[in-house]
């Protein structure tokens, strides 16, 4: 993790010195800052990958192009042979450096080659232009703040708001829509006149125009092969290469386990692919039974001869660390999870750098009741008895919501 931000339209060495404190935490290794008098770049580095000579910003050939970045590009070495065979040359062995050569040679359409994730801000001091970019899904975060006479942009809100002549107002339509939601819809923030840059976006702006386009979308469109074990196989292979990817790294490198399908299929391909003996995290509650998936996490742990740290999460950890996580989220977030979180989190940091996870997991895959609703709601269309589905998809725990999503919109007029 690393953290990024900067501006443009004015000069202020004091803010961007500010904005580069207290993003301290995101990257506490290195400090690189690059100023002109129209433009700031700031990066607070977590050193990944080429530790000696990847301190950022990254210039390219003549220092036209300057580039600070946070995330990880996983195909950066095929994208850097592409680019040497063009003629360009690399002083480093990071894949910030592949940004700046793709940009010369692709433009704005650079940014479709990247498989990571990654938010960046790109100067093109010939053109004047600012390229800002963001991942498809949208893993790591940037905010940005434009009122047409400045944009400011870091990796989070807190940092914008060191430039105090921003007013801390409430977004009412962003409150409505967590009430409502229990999330946030589009690219409002709980802050008036802060925004998020949106999964799949990038964002151009000079002293002419300001203009977002999305570059990426997910595609619903049903795949040709209709055959379950074709399907299976692909998802296989396409996961597998995923977690190899993931495994890129300079630095020590462990796994969450929370015991789960999600994180324990992680870290079975990775105890797999990794050559060493990986490190493995796992968060328990002395309340026990479903509180305390050790059971499960243990004999992962065991089948891939992995070292497994244990961190007994209790009720004083999360009165001692509730006002620490929620400075780090800058906004509300549903679930109490971010505690333990944040408690397992610090386990790791005390003993690797970089860490997988199976974060994401039922969003892709469906897990969640809501999802189980909607297979259930899809198949009662075909044949009604399969309604007692419901008993064989759903826990305990999750047969109430999964009722709730199940039968709720039957009783909406606007939902057909």
């Amino acid at each position: 993790m690393c953290g990024i931000f900067g501006f443009y339209g004015f000069n202020n060495r004091k803010l961007l010195k500010n904005m580069s404190k207290i993003l301290f935490h995101r990257g506490p290794d290195q400090e690189g800052l690059y100023e002109e008098e129209k433009i700031s770049l700031g990066n607070r580095r977590l050193s990944i990958i080429d530790l000696k000579r990847g301190k950022q910003p990254i210039f390219n050939e003549d220092k036209k192009i300057v580039v600070v970045y946070n995330g990880e590009i996983y195909n950066f070495k095929e994208l850097k042979e592409e680019l040497k065979k063009k003629g360009h040359k690399f002083k480093t062995n990071t894949d910030t450096e592949v940004i700046v050569h793709s940009y010369e040679e692709y433009g704005y359409e650079c940014i479709k080659k990247f498989n990571g994730m990654f938010a960046f801000a790109l100067w093109d001091k010939r053109k004047e232009l600012l390229f800002i970019g963001r991942d498809r899904l949208g893993i790591k975060p940037l905010y940005y703040y434009f009122d047409k006479k400045k944009f400011l942009f870091a990796s989070e809100i807190k940092a914008i708001l060191e430039d105090k002549s921003i007013k801390r107002e409430l977004n009412k339509e962003t409150l409505i829509d967590y009430l409502a939601f229990q999330n946030i819809v589009d690219d409002k923030t709980f802050f008036k006149n802060i925004k998020l840059l949106l999964p799949g976006h990038y964002l151009v702006l000079n002293k002419k125009k300001t203009a977002i386009e999305r570059y990426w979308d997910v595609d619903y469109e049903k795949t040709e092969d209709d055959n379950i074990e074709n399907i299976v196989k692909k998802f296989k292979k396409i996961f597998s290469e995923s977690v190899d990817r993931h495994l890129i790294s300079d630095v020590s490198l462990g796994s969450f386990l929370s015991g789960g399908f999600d994180s324990g299929s992680v870290t079975l391909l990775s105890g797999e692919s990794y050559k060493k003996r990986l490190p493995v995290f796992t968060g328990l509650f002395k309340e026990g039974g479903k509180y305390n998936p050790s059971k499960y996490s243990r004999a992962i742990a065991r089948k891939i001869k992995g070292k497994i740290k244990e961190s007994w999460i209790t009720s004083k950890d999360f009165r001692e660390n509730v006002e620490k996580v929620i400075y780090h989220l800058d906004e509300p977030r549903v679930g109490v999870a971010a505690v333990s979180m944040y408690m397992v989190s610090k386990l790791i940091s005390e003993n690797v750098k970089v860490v997988m996870t199976g974060e994401g997991g039922d969003e892709i895959l469906l897990g969640y009741p809501v999802y189980k609703s909607a297979l259930i709601q899809e198949s009662i269309k075909k044949n009604p008895l399969s309604l007692l589905k419901i008993f064989s998809l759903f826990d305990k725990s999750e047969v109430f919501r999964g009722g709730y999503f199940l039968f709720y919109p039957l009783f909406q007029r606007e939902v057909g």
